[in-house]
Formats: structure tokens, C-alpha cells, sequence
């Protein structure tokens, strides 16, 4: 029959007259690609010519990438996800899964089939419930191989600002002078809070630095009023502080005006 073929039974035959002879045909490429041949059946009752083709594709061969995947400090509670691409990198179709461990989870294509040559996204998703720092394995079995993927991420608290002191009193101050001081806004959760900002409205009170403000994890930041009389009297206004993921807060200021004296 041929290279790449070869008789595994049922030659040489005898067959009685009206009976029936199988000849078993063997088909094992040693490389890849398209192997056609004949089979040449010879006899006293004749000669017959069969056509034998087959295709030699390399084996299935799982790769994943990439080799691992941290997701970084994330909020308890929320969720990120990540993508692995899992890549027959051989012609023979294949066929695999995937897991990992809480609070890790295969959240798309758990199980998955490919194609010779073909690759999939095998998507995880990090959940942590509470604070700390989380590390496990993607792990892949398949028909082709197995792959063992690294995954960790970092739970924190959520970002919650608290502004001190509760009142900032400017004391007496002399029509047509100004003084300033300083709201600390501290954060007391462990992921960042973003988008704040500080407003204070009317009045001799005005926002000169820290109008706009973010807030590392456990971290504080200054924002700065001016209290600038023009008349003689006492004033008292608040100061809003609000954020993105941080929470809100609302502070009092307060001062008097005061006529200097004449001699």
C-alpha cells in the first residue's frame, strides 16, 4: 500500500466462493500532511486498484497565557476579572477545563473545545468578601496538556473620608483683612477616594487650595478656607465636602468682623 500505510491483516486471503475476505488497512503518519496512495489487490480472480488517503496533523498542545495574572487592590465586595487565552498550538483538535479557588472563580468558557490551531479567552473573575492579600491557581487539564496559572489580588476597605476639626472658628478679624486655616480630610478606608471636592457658598468664606481633592488609601490631604470680612458682624457658613467613593461630610465655619479702633 505504500509509506505511512500498511497491511495489518486479511493478506495474504483465500476466499470460497460467494464468501467475503476483510483486509485491514493501517494509516500512521509520522509527520504532518496529505499521504495518498493505492491499494493494489492482485488474485487468480483478478486485480483491484483502491484509492487510500489521509491526513497527518500534529498533536494537540494545550498553551495558556499569559503565565499569570495579578489583579491588583480592589474594594471588598466589587469584582474585576482578567482573561487567560488558552491556544491549541497543535492540528489535532482538543478539549479542556479550567478552575481556580475562592475568591477567585471561571466565570466564562470553564470548559472549552479547540479547534487545531485555535486559542479561546478563558475569563476569571477576584472577588474578595474581606480584607487581605489572596493567591491561587488557574488550573487547565485538557487533551493536550495541562497548564498551571498563577492568580493573587489584594482586598481593602472601602474609602470613607472624616473631615476635622468639626468647626473652624476664625475668631475676631478686622474688616478688610483676611485669615486662613485648614480642614483635614483624612481617609480611613484602604482604597483610594476620588473625585472630592470641598464647596463653601456666601458669605466672607472662600475655598483657596484643596477645592478639588483625592485621597490615597489611609491617607489625608488639607483643604484651606479664607475668611475675609468686609463689615463688622458675626458669620457662619459650612463647608460640603463630597466624593466619589469616600462618602460625604459638611463642616461649619465661622468668624466675626471688626471695625478697627480709631485714636
Amino acid at each position: 500500500a505504500g509509506a505511512a500505510y500498511s497491511i495489518k491483516a486479511g493478506s495474504p486471503f483465500t476466499v470460497a466462493p460467494g464468501q467475503t475476505q476483510n483486509v485491514t488497512v493501517a494509516f500512521a503518519p509520522v509527520a504532518a500532511g496529505t499521504f495518498s496512495t493505492n491499494l493494489i489487490v492482485a488474485s487468480n480472480g483478478g486485480a483491484s486498484t483502491n484509492a487510500l488517503t489521509g491526513v497527518g496533523v500534529t498533536p494537540a498542545q494545550l498553551a495558556v497565557s499569559p503565565l499569570s495574572w495579578n489583579f491588583g487592590a480592589i474594594t471588598t465586595g466589587g469584582v474585576a476579572y482578567a482573561s487567560f487565552t488558552a491556544t491549541n498550538s497543535g492540528g489535532a483538535p482538543l478539549s479542556g477545563t479550567a478552575s481556580v479557588g475562592l475568591p477567585f472563580a471561571v466565570v466564562t468558557n470553564g470548559s472549552f473545545s479547540l479547534a487545531g490551531f485555535a486559542s479561546t479567552n478563558v475569563v476569571v473573575q477576584f472577588a474578595p468578601a474581606t480584607t487581605g492579600t489572596w493567591t491561587s491557581n488557574v488550573v487547565f487539564t485538557s487533551t493536550g496538556g495541562s497548564s498551571t496559572n498563577a492568580v493573587s489580588g489584594m482586598g481593602l476597605t472601602p474609602g470613607s473620608i472624616a473631615v476635622t476639626p468639626a468647626t473652624l472658628n476664625f475668631g475676631a478679624l478686622a474688616t478688610g483683612t483676611t485669615a486662613q486655616a485648614s480642614f483635614v480630610v483624612t481617609n480611613s478606608g484602604g482604597t483610594a477616594v476620588s473625585n472630592g471636592t470641598a464647596i463653601v457658598s456666601g458669605g466672607p468664606f472662600t475655598i483657596v487650595s484643596g477645592a478639588a481633592f483625592s485621597v490615597s488609601g489611609l491617607g489625608s490631604t488639607n483643604v484651606v478656607v479664607r475668611f475675609a470680612p468686609v463689615s463688622a458682624g458675626g458669620f457662619t457658613n459650612s463647608v460640603v465636602f463630597t466624593t466619589a467613593n469616600g462618602g460625604n461630610a459638611t463642616n461649619t465655619v465661622s468668624g466675626a468682623g471688626a471695625v478697627a479702633p480709631v485714636a
